[in-house]
């Protein structure tokens, strides 16, 4: 038994002391000059969900990715591929990211906690962008399906909601947020082009072979 309980938006951290010209869109990053960092595509759903948003803006969708790696390659090719782990220490050390907003928007706060001169941003792509929900199961072998079912009937409360939104993750209900709360997460009008996963089946076989084609169509081609 499955209930989505919040939900996840690809996005992009920008260090704007970096990133002179902060970007909107797929556009403006391809024709900037800063380091672009991805994460292990091979591995990473995050990184995944980047190459999928990419390829949604560019017409592509869950069954045909060849835009996403098209793009991605784009930037291999102008050497402006970041390659290295994706730590928060390098995040931190790029021009941009591609990550969900809620690890975004978190990594914004952290930074700026621990060096008042940082100055980060995050956005949503203009063009489009995709987002993930994230499940509340209760296992049909638990012991305790009471508490289970407690603890997601507060996950799904206005103050679960509420409690989710303070960890810059975004509810799945309609609920009033707190003004200190709403001001830190991303204004809702970005959200305008980006959707939800529509046809998982094909997500899911695109998924089986996106890390084989990443090397061989993007990571080969970097300098």
């Amino acid at each position: 038994d499955w209930i989505i309980g919040y939900y996840g938006t690809m996005t992009v951290l920008v260090n704007n002391k970096i990133v002179k010209d902060t970007p909107k869109s797929f556009e403006d990053i391809l024709n900037g000059d800063y380091m672009v960092a991805v994460g292990d595509v091979q591995a990473a759903t995050q990184a995944q969900f980047a190459v999928l948003a990419a390829a949604i803006a560019y017409g592509g969708d869950e069954s045909n990715i060849d835009p996403g790696l098209e793009y991605f390659r784009k930037l291999a090719e102008q050497g402006r591929l970041d390659l290295g782990e994706f730590t928060q220490a390098r995040i931190e050390e790029v021009g941009i990211a591609f990550l969900w907003d809620y690890n975004a928007l978190g990594y914004r706060d952290q930074f700026v906690e621990n060096n008042p001169d940082a100055d980060f941003s995050v956005f949503v792509p203009e063009e489009a962008s995709i987002q993930s929900g994230y499940c509340t199961i209760i296992n049909s072998y638990t012991q305790r399906p009471y508490a289970a079912a407690l603890a997601r009937e507060y996950i799904l409360s206005d103050e679960g909601q509420i409690n989710l939104a303070k960890g810059y993750a975004k509810p799945v209900r309609d609920v009033e947020l707190p003004a200190e709360v709403k001001e830190k997460l991303i204004p809702d009008e970005q959200y305008a082009n980006a959707r939800m996963v529509e046809d998982q089946e094909a997500w899911d076989e695109t998924a089986k072979t996106l890390g084989a084609r990443w090397q061989e169509e993007v990571v080969a081609y970097a300098k």
